[in-house]
This record gives structure tokens, C-alpha cells and sequence, in this order.
């Protein structure tokens, strides 16, 4: 894989907190890395999402999920089991 490669890829964000995700998201889009960059916020949202089940049903599998592990109810822990 070549750099130019690496730099265009779909990112799920999991993250709860708005700050944290913001800071994330200015970052890679300063960076230009990404051309797909979506957020769920939470366990929940993240399963569903990875399953495709509504209201993600025509997303995409991400090529990279960055995942806050310190998540309500799910944990990120939990995601990875």
C-alpha cells in the first residue's frame, strides 16, 4: 500500500464525548486523511452500525474505527470482545 493509498480511507469515530470528537475530526481532516469520516456515539450505535442495521444500512465498512474505550453501557472493551 502506497501513501497516497493510506491517506484515503473511511473512518468510524466512537466516541461519546462532542469535545474529544471534534478534536479528532479537525485533526484528520487538517491532515487530509479520510475521505469518509463518520461518528456513532456509542456502543449501541457502533454495533449497528458494523451490522448494518438501521439507520445504517447503506454505509460502508470502515477501513479504520477509532474506538474510545471508556464508552456508556458498552464499553469499548465490550466492542472488541
Amino acid at each position: 500500500m502506497n501513501y497516497c493509498e493510506v491517506k484515503h480511507l473511511r473512518i468510524l469515530l466512537v466516541e461519546d464525548d462532542d469535545s474529544h470528537a471534534k478534536i479528532i475530526e479537525r485533526t484528520f481532516k487538517q491532515e487530509k486523511i479520510g475521505n469518509s469520516f463518520e461518528r456513532v456515539k456509542g456502543g449501541e450505535e457502533c454495533f449497528k452500525f458494523l451490522n448494518k442495521e438501521h439507520p445504517f444500512e447503506d454505509r460502508q465498512t470502515p477501513d479504520l474505527i477509532l474506538l474510545d474505550l471508556k464508552l456508556p453501557k458498552i464499553s469499548g472493551f465490550d466492542i472488541l470482545r
